[in-house]
């Protein structure tokens, strides 16, 4: 099983199956995969939609700070001789 064609980690494990060695490792740590409740490790759909609204407010903040960030990161005039 080739997972990923421009890996040549990937290909190498393909080609070693291909061979008969070892097994193969289907890799589910979660990326490409379909973000939704039936995809989850939550139990139920509350904990997931509480897990969400978390997710949420913590981008809505980090946002702002990064908004706030680059307002107070305003250009600083320099009055004078150049340094350089």
């Amino acid at each position: 099983m080739i997972i990923d064609e421009n890996c040549e980690w990937c290909r190498m494990q393909a080609q070693d199956l291909g061979m008969g060695f070892g097994p193969g490792f289907w890799h589910l740590d979660g990326s490409g995969m379909d973000e939704g409740f039936v995809f989850s490790h939550f139990r139920t759909l509350a904990e997931w939609e509480a897990e969400q609204r978390e997710w949420e407010e913590f981008t809505r903040k980090f946002e702002r700070e990064q908004e706030e960030r680059k307002t107070s990161m305003a250009p600083v005039e320099r009055v004078g001789a150049d340094p350089f």
